[in-house]
């Protein structure tokens, strides 16, 4: 097995100290737009991330799907050593160089970008989803696995229920729970769509599990490949 490819150089340098994330991201949030999405039906590039072993890199899967198909047409892995310690809200500033050179192989013009990651719905109003549609250009979705900044709201139990997300006094997000007896979804826009778009979107492409199937198809793709890339180098999969 031959090891992922490395990042690539696209020229989209991001700042690697906390005072450039900081301005950066605000300037990425002041871009951002939360416009009703122009044409429902366009190709997703759906895109989801794994840690390695040891938590050294990062490995980015990102699939292309033609319209109401779920057979990739393109895809690409990509792993990266993080550019930067961690600090809390500026995640895509320590790891979104993968993220771009992955999801930059397979895209074209006017593909909608489906993020394994938040959108709005971030402690900052500027998630991944977020950065990611600004910096590509394309709009895009956030569905991450937790809300992590804040404590949730309360969710009944059946399928399809959903709870609204608040910040600063406007809805940045829905919890939804798209099977019953598993744990709920965070979906938010990130640029050039609305949340209600966004809702629909995810809900359109649930296919019997958790996650919506472009999403469930890019996460089994990263995730897959990182055990085999550990398993081949003699790591043990933390």
């Amino acid at each position: 097995m031959q090891p992922p490819a490395t990042v690539l150089d696209l020229g989209l340098a991001l700042p690697t100290d906390r005072a450039g994330a900081i301005a950066a991201q605000r300037q990425a949030r002041a871009s951002a737009v939360f416009t009703p999405l122009r044409h429902e039906t366009r190709p997703i590039v759906a895109a989801a991330a794994t840690v390695g072993s040891g938590g050294e890199h990062l490995f980015v899967a990102a699939l292309r799907f033609e319209p109401e198909s779920y057979i990739p047409t393109a895809s690409r892995i990509v792993t990266g050593r993080y550019s930067m310690s961690y600090v809390r809200g500026l995640e895509f500033y320590r790891e979104g160089h993968v993220w771009i050179d992955a999801i930059s192989a397979v895209a074209a013009p006017g593909d909608l970008l489906l993020i394994n990651g938040a959108g709005r719905c971030h402690p900052f109003e500027c998630g991944i989803a977020c950065e990611l549609g600004v910096r590509l250009d394309r709009p895009s979705v956030g569905i991450a696995r937790r809300l992590g900044w804040r404590s949730p709201p309360r969710l009944a139990e059946p399928a399809g229920s959903s709870a609204a997300i608040w910040s600063h006094g406007r809805e940045v997000g829905r919890m939804i729970r798209t099977r019953e007896g598993v744990k709920p979804l965070i979906v938010s826009p990130g640029h050039g769509i609305t949340l209600e778009d966004s809702i629909s979107l995810a809900l359109r492409h649930l296919r019997g599990f958790r996650w919506p199937e472009p999403l469930r198809r890019a996460h089994s793709c990263v995730t897959n490949y990182q055990r085999e890339y550990d398993r081949s180098f003699g790591r043990t999969s933390i």
